[in-house]
């Protein structure tokens, strides 16, 4: 098996799919002289007092008996096996069709999707974006670091309101937040508040910072005739945004829409499935069709004047007729992508940015009325960091 399947790759390579689906970076072969032996400190100060030099030559008996070598040889050949994609799949399929889904240990090790029922996917991540802590309420914050985010953010919504600059945080939820009962029932939703919901909580309580987290909105408005959420992906659909949108423009304008006021068509375009690629069941779960709001503001029309339109495009400009005619810019993520459609029907200068430079740079050159810092929930790291960065310290 070491020998054949090496050596049978190198010929079927070329013709099988061997991209990264699993959206990280491999790990490099481990470096040596990162693992060289450290001089203890009372050793140097000691030859220092005695007028001796320290020399310490890298050990390489003791690097390659380490377990950090060893583990770093074991994780290189662990992300480049031979046929790892294909027996991902394979694997993959297998539990699907046999009933055995992951168990929580999957989860935690290795399983960056979780398969819940009915076919039903959600992102787990790694590290700092797995979701079962917020799902199950185990990385709540401690009372020290609330009081260190609110002064942080109470600070960057000052700055801003001295440059004449409304500022909203805005978190999309999780997509297991609001559709609890398709997780594996293995995993038991925590009870009371969630990570986000402490902060939130907080905010509102001890500051002026005006944040937006729609979680139980988008749970009263979801229905058994429609999913605000793709199936097999792992961001909010059309739905789920425009309901999101409308919480957003509700802390902005004072008024909002129901989805259920508006009417819903089902389009025939291929809805993304990032979390089945990645699963390795990218080939049989598949949506054919997408849900998607026809007739909110029939009247306005917008046009994107700058930028590319790509959920990964660093940045976006758009233009259109509506009568909210403040300059609107949003630093976002991937989930921001989906309230376009809306966004520029509400406000008629829109300018998004994925890239916090390029958005403080933009700001300090062109006044802006309106600034929403977007995060999704899962990537609450961010939140806890991404104030420091638009900071003028």
């Amino acid at each position: 098996m070491l020998l054949a399947l090496p050596a049978s790759f190198a010929l079927t390579s070329p013709f099988l799919n061997t991209e990264n689906m699993e959206k990280r970076e491999f790990a490099e072969w481990p470096n040596y002289a990162k693992l060289a032996a450290v001089v203890p400190e009372n050793l140097r100060k000691s030859n220092e007092m005695n007028g001796m030099e320290t020399v310490c030559e890298p050990l390489e008996v003791i690097k390659v008996a380490s377990g950090d070598y060893t583990r770093g040889i074991e994780a290189y050949y662990n992300d480049r096996i031979p046929y790892k994609n294909q027996l991902t799949s394979l694997n993959a399929s297998l539990k699907n069709l046999s009933g055995i889904g992951q168990t929580l240990v999957d989860y935690y090790t290795y399983g960056v999707v979780i398969v819940g029922q009915d076919d039903w996917l959600f992102h787990n991540g790694a590290v700092n974006e797995s979701t079962l802590p917020d799902y199950m309420c185990t990385n709540l914050y401690s009372k020290a670091e609330l009081e260190r985010l609110a002064a942080g953010y109470q600070k960057l919504s000052d700055q801003y309101k001295a440059d004449g600059t409304e500022f909203v945080l805005f978190i999309p939820t999780n997509k297991e937040q609001v559709y609890p009962e398709y997780m594996p029932k293995s995993i038991t939703k925590g009870q009371g508040q969630s990570r986000t919901d402490q902060l939130v909580d907080y905010l509102k309580q001890n500051t002026d910072v005006r944040v937006v987290y729609a979680k139980q909105t988008e749970i009263d408005q979801k229905s058994e005739d429609y999913k605000l959420w793709y199936k097999y992906d792992t961001h909010w659909n059309n739905l789920g945004a425009f309901v999101g949108e409308q919480a957003l423009r509700q802390e902005l304008q004072g008024e909002s829409d129901l989805l259920s006021e508006h009417k819903i068509e089902d389009v025939n375009v291929a809805a993304p499935n990032d979390l089945a690629v990645v699963a390795g069941l990218g080939e049989q779960l598949q949506e054919l069709t997408q849900p998607v709001v026809t007739d909110y503001k029939p009247d306005i029309t917008s046009e994107m004047i700058a930028g590319e339109n790509d959920q990964e495009a660093l940045y976006m400009a758009f233009t259109s007729n509506a009568e909210d005619k403040r300059k609107f810019v949003m630093m976002r993520d991937s989930y921001a992508f989906n309230m376009i459609g809306p966004l520029t029907k509400d406000f008629a200068d829109v300018t998004l940015f994925a890239n916090n430079q390029m958005a403080k740079d933009f700001m300090e050159k062109n006044h802006t009325d309106i600034f929403v810092l977007e995060i999704v929930e899962r990537q609450n790291h961010r939140v806890e960091e991404q104030y420091k960065e638009l900071l003028n310290d």
